[in-house]
């Protein structure tokens, strides 16, 4: 399986190019090029791939132009704990921090967008299906007494702060739906031993080795 194809998306926002090059492999394999990264359209990419071809190695090349402005932010009190358990360990050498050593540390580095091709989407399927929803481009963590029926996320945030978010962010919820990965399971484990929770668990009918879970009662162990 060898192939290549080129697309082209605009409209008075923004731009976006995809080329996609592929070859033979026996398992699947993505790997994405972007100057301008955007988790958000690179998922979708990821996503759609893999409910076409179950293999074959594909080089993604997207150019986005416009809409899109990511923003690095760094939690310093996560880096002073990682420091102060460095310095306590016997094992690890004292050396100065570098971006690379933390760049995928839980909680140290976040990257956040503000989409107009996220927002443009999501207008388009609201009006489309004449839906009774908004589409509000607000930073959640800064929203406080919020009230919902049904909070959904899905590749947003570790866990452990998806909980801490509703529960010192929301006022009421009735239920709560997240999409888990492979480490799913692992990670719900580690969840019971800080966090109370009633829940009930899904396998996953699009990724076989994720789950579905539905919380309806979370509170932090004391």
């Amino acid at each position: 399986m060898t192939g290549f194809g080129f697309s082209k998306l605009s409209n008075k926002n923004f731009e976006i190019s995809c080329e996609i090059k592929s070859v033979n492999s026996k398992f699947i394999d993505i790997h994405f090029k972007s100057a301008q990264q955007s988790f958000s359209v690179e998922e979708h990419l990821n996503q759609k791939l893999k409910s076409v071809f179950s293999r074959g190695q594909f080089d993604v090349r997207l150019n986005i132009l416009g809409g899109i402005s990511p923003k690095l932010s760094i939690n310093n009190d996560v880096l002073a704990q990682l420091n102060k358990e460095i310095k306590k360990s016997k094992h690890l050498e004292t050396a100065t921090l570098k971006f690379s050593d933390i760049k995928n540390f839980p909680g140290a580095v976040s990257l956040s967008e503000d989409s107009a091709i996220s927002d443009a989407h999501l207008k388009k399927v609201i009006n489309k299906f004449e839906l009774n929803a908004e589409v509000i481009n607000e930073n959640i963590f800064d929203q406080k007494k919020l009230n919902s029926d049904l909070i959904v996320a899905r590749a947003f945030k570790p866990l452990p702060v998806i909980l801490d978010l509703v529960t010192k962010n929301f006022d009421d919820f009735k239920d709560i739906i997240l999409f888990l990965g492979k480490s799913g399971k692992s990670s719900i484990e580690q969840i019971l031993k800080k966090w109370n929770l009633e829940f009930i668990e899904k396998k996953s009918v699009t990724e076989k080795d994720s789950i579905i879970i539905k919380i309806n009662k979370v509170s932090e162990k004391k």
